[in-house]
């Protein structure tokens, strides 16, 4: 007890400490850093039904909106990399459409790693009255030059923030334009000289049309500014027709953003009593079996799991169910099923889980959420449901049945996992955790572990935004483990083994222990 209370006392201390120093080095970043350029990016909040409209007659308002966040978030990564080589650029992301609260759940992650990055809103007015304000913006803060940029041109990179960049330091009086291919311009850059013609600069001109461009240089000219073309011509993503750009450029397909396949992946290792109604519930409980796959990752069984596999992949016609051989170790199994997996969106299952209904839609509306790059359900006990349970563990069937004053043991139980869930944004897999492939491509798979592979992949996850929790959806797994061996056994043993964890004990040493334990 002694030890566990000076290790939290330790913990919190540094990550006190750790939390202020990185506080005040971001807020005194802008008094001290030497930087007089800054880059800002043009921004709407990806909201279903607002967010690029033109693309919704062939993507949908999900997808629609899912192209603006893909595309502004790859935009960040060209200028996350410009900014390695160029540290000392000032990052400012200006939005419209969104709530403050709702940006910042959207980007914190990045904003929290790179201080020389925020976002601010949008000013009133046209296109061109929100540009002269930007600029007037960077200007009052010290910037000597400063480039702006759409999000919805995903041909931007290091490049041309450089030529841009470079353009401007060819004496004064200077306006740096990036031309777009459908007649507008999708950069403009600005020296801190010509900030006293800032409130005519973009009037004028008649924006949304192919005289965008011409328009602009005229009224430079009138300003006295020499207009410096960059040497590319790119192309922005405002209707059907362009998709192809988006495609290539951000390496999203269409099909993806229309109608992504899940893949639902299942560990097994001799679930013989478990599995077949595990698999029932996956076909059952899907609203769009024709858009699913099942990947059941067999880690060697020895019981009649792999036999009951087989049969009811060859009895269903729903969707697709396939059985792979695996190295045994649950991080092995689940990354195995995953080469084996052919969907856009992964989901991984326990097999003495099951599922809500409509679980697939679950996963599609929860991963469209901007910010938010991984999901789960809520942690509910098959004992304590008493509808939507379709599992019937047949062991579990044979034990005595279940105390009054046990349920209320268990009933604490889940309660305490959902609330420090939602609270830290840690689920474990119980809670079947599910991500795009970019993501986990993104964090390197799973950890290949025998145990903790789950709560090492949502630490890691941690790191690139935010796990969600879907509010009245449950993944009801069994209780046979805290029937069998008691509550403070299973859930005080559980909590050893996180903290031997994270003081450095391998997860495969902690497997031995812990499979040793509950055999």
């Amino acid at each position: 007890m002694t030890v566990c209370l000076a290790q939290f006392v330790i913990g919190t201390v540094i990550i006190g400490t750790t939390g202020t120093f990185i506080w005040l080095y971001k807020s005194s970043y802008l008094h001290t850093n030497p930087s007089k350029k800054r880059v800002i990016i043009f921004s709407r909040y990806p909201r279903p039904g607002s967010a690029k409209t033109r693309l919704v007659g062939e993507l949908g308002t999900y997808g629609a909106a899912a192209a603006q966040r893909l595309m502004t978030e790859h935009l960040l990564n060209r200028v996350i990399g410009f900014l390695s080589v160029n540290d000392a650029v000032q990052v400012e992301l200006q939005y419209s459409d969104g709530s403050a609260d709702e940006v910042k759940y959207w980007l914190d992650r990045r904003q929290s790693c790179l201080p020389q990055f925020w976002c601010s809103p949008q000013g009133a007015g046209h296109l061109g009255a929100r540009m002269s304000a930007a600029f007037s913006k960077a200007f009052s803060e010290g910037n000597d030059s400063a480039v702006l940029v759409g999000s919805d041109i995903p041909g931007i990179d290091s490049a041309i923030l450089a030529e841009a960049f470079r353009s401007l330091e060819e004496g004064s009086k200077v306006m740096t334009l990036g031309a777009a291919t459908d007649g507008g311009y999708f950069l403009v850059g600005l020296k801190r000289d010509s900030q006293k013609d800032l409130g005519s600069l973009f009037e004028g001109i008649q924006w949304g049309t192919a005289e965008v461009y011409q328009q602009q240089i005229q009224v430079a000219r009138a300003h006295n500014l020499r207009v410096h073309t960059l040497s590319k011509k790119l192309q922005d993503i405002d209707t059907p027709e362009d998709l192809p750009e988006f495609e290539d450029k951000v390496g999203i397909s269409l099909k993806e953003l229309k109608a992504p396949v899940l893949s639902v992946i299942v560990p097994t290792y001799n679930e013989e009593d478990s599995i077949r109604s595990t698999l029932d519930c996956l076909v059952s409980n899907i609203r769009f079996p024709r858009y699913a796959e099942i990947i059941v990752s067999d880690g060697g069984s020895t019981d009649q799991t792999r036999k009951l596999v087989k049969e009811f992949a060859e009895s269903c016609t729903a969707c697709k169910v396939v059985l792979v051989d695996s190295p045994k170790g649950r991080g092995n199994q689940l990354n195995n099923g995953v080469k084996h997996s052919s969907g856009f969106n992964l989901l991984f299952v326990h097999a003495d889980t099951a599922l809500p209904r409509a679980y697939d839609s679950h996963v599609m509306v929860t991963l469209a959420e901007p910010g938010v790059v991984c999901g789960a359900f809520e942690f509910a006990l098959d004992v304590l449901e008493t509808e939507g349970t379709d599992i019937n563990h047949s062991k579990d069937s044979n034990q005595d049945p279940v105390s009054t004053i046990f349920k209320y043991k268990l009933m604490a139980l889940v309660w305490f996992t959902n609330r420090r869930a939602r609270k830290h944004e840690l689920p474990y897999g119980d809670q079947a955790l599910f991500m795009s492939r970019r993501t986990l491509d993104a964090v390197g798979g799973f950890p290949e572990y025998r145990l903790m592979e789950d709560y090492a992949m949502v630490k890691n996850l941690q790191r690139l935004g935010h796990i969600k929790i879907v509010d009245g959806a449950k993944a009801i797994t069994s209780a046979r483990r805290w029937r069998k061996h008691g509550l403070v056994k299973v859930t005080g043993f559980n909590r050893i083994v996180v903290i031997l964890y994270n003081l450095g004990v391998h997860p495969d040493t902690l497997a031995g222990w812990y499979y040793g334990w509950f055999r």
